[in-house]
């Protein structure tokens, strides 16, 4: 972007300043060249509370450049924390109104950046650790290995289905390559065969959809199949923990017949267990 272009969307963002939220503007002033470092905030002392989070901005061009955005939020907001008679004997006490505000601004910049960061943690890099690394931080501390807290985390990957979550008992396929004469004793760590069964502490996540597919027409299995590849697998890596998953589908379709065992096709008033499909979507270990 040549200078001319810049300044043309330096005067249109003065223009629309009290139109923009603080995100979707520091996007655009770093499109145009502005960074982190060139950014600075100041609190805009104001008695009256604002209609808008931004009351300005200021562009400061040269050897060194610079953009000062006004915040109507700090210290120097009618929402401030400190009391009224400060800012009455401002000119007195503390050398001067401007040196005063000076001192609080500096203060009140590096609070904004820290409530920015908050605000939208999904954009900054708290610490250097990015916000995928951090929400698995999160997670580890919430405990997903307790009923309750692995019930609510697969209900936010699926809110469109009903979710039963249950601590069971599964047998797990060991590969151990089988046992070589002369070389192997019979024991735990060896059996006749490739593989062994042993039965080992798991979660089983039901799922129950009311129709085969979704909304958008895809199939229910694949699409669970989907969102375990790209969310549950990614939110349970490096927990360790044995995990089934069932997807129950309530319809099933089916034709219509007479005969002696039916009543007019709806087999559903005998209690036909063919009236649910049960689905295994998953089950193995997640380390």
């Amino acid at each position: 972007m040549n200078v001319l272009e810049r300044q043309l969307v330096e005067k249109s963002i003065k223009k629309r300043i009290f139109y923009f939220d603080i995100q979707p503007l520091l996007f655009l002033l770093e499109k145009i060249g502005y960074a982190d470092e060139h950014i600075l905030f100041k609190s805009a002392f104001t008695n009256t509370s604002q209609s808008s989070l931004i009351a300005g901005i200021k562009f400061k061009h040269g050897a060194q450049k610079q953009v000062t955005i006004y915040v109507n939020w700090g210290i120097l907001s009618p929402q401030t924390p400190l009391p009224s008679y400060i800012f009455k004997t401002v000119g007195d006490n503390f050398g001067g109104s401007k040196a005063f505000m000076d001192f609080v601004n500096f203060f009140d910049h590096h609070l904004f950046k820290a409530f920015i960061a908050a605000s939208y943690p999904e954009s900054s890099h708290i610490g250097g650790v990015s916000w995928e690394d951090l929400k698995q931080s999160f997670m580890k501390l919430a405990g997903l290995k307790s009923v309750s807290t692995m019930h609510w985390a697969i209900q936010q990957i699926f809110p469109e289905l009903d979710v039963d979550v249950k601590r069971n008992v599964i047998n797990q396929e060991v590969y151990n390559g089988g046992i070589r004469l002369g070389h192997c004793k019979l024991g735990d760590k060896h059996s006749l065969g490739k593989s062994s069964s042993t039965p080992v502490d798991a979660f089983t996540i039901t799922l129950f959809a009311d129709e085969g597919r979704t909304p958008c027409m895809v199939a229910w299995p694949i699409e669970v199949l989907k969102r375990y590849e790209r969310q549950v697998k990614p939110l349970l890596a490096n927990m360790n923990i044995n995990v089934e998953i069932f997807l129950i589908i309530r319809e099933q379709n089916s034709m219509a017949r007479l005969s002696n065992e039916s009543y007019l096709g709806y087999d559903k008033i005998k209690g036909d267990h063919l009236n649910k499909r049960r689905i295994l979507i998953f089950r193995g270990r997640i380390d």
